[in-house]
């Protein structure tokens, strides 16, 4: 659920990039878009079909010398329904951090975080693990002299 987030965002980190690569002052970029699309609840197996708008804030301070960007994104207060009527509210939250120098060392920092969560209204009183959906994705990458150092993948999803 969280990649087409994070896909859209890269593609707008992609752009941004191209455009900023020669300024030094940081510029901020925010805009929304709307989503609309099909997602399964891991928890009750159920497809649903979720509708709302998509936030995004790009901010780039990258120059010659370096990459230095954020992009976070957020869907908040999406709504959803299954074909038998059942309805959903769903937030993600996405932050993508990436600071890179261009000289021969090669030295980076990235993370990413993404929060998901799917609450069904009312709930299924037959399922033990519960019918709401959490989904936490935690990323760190640090490179210096072209050597990952530190490399952590942290990865937790429940039903409540």
């Amino acid at each position: 659920m969280w990649i087409r987030p994070l896909a859209a965002a890269l593609t707008v980190s992609a752009a941004v990039f191209g455009a900023c690569a020669t300024r030094a002052s940081a510029d901020t970029i925010t805009f929304d878009m709307p989503v609309s699309g099909m997602v399964t609840n891991a928890c009750t197996g159920e497809q649903v079909v979720i509708d709302g708008t998509q936030h995004f804030k790009v901010t780039d301070n990258s120059s010659l010398s370096g990459i230095k960007s954020e992009i976070e994104t957020n869907l908040t207060g999406v709504t959803g329904t299954t074909l038998t009527g059942v309805r959903y509210v769903m937030n993600d939250q996405t932050s993508d951090m990436e600071h890179a120098d261009f000289d021969p060392t090669g030295d980076a920092q990235l993370t990413m975080e993404n929060t998901t969560i799917m609450n069904r209204q009312g709930q299924t009183s037959g399922l033990l693990t519960g019918d709401d959906f959490r989904l936490h994705v935690l990323t760190h990458l640090t490179v210096v002299d072209g050597v990952a150092h530190a490399d952590h993948s942290d990865l937790s999803s429940d039903c409540r």
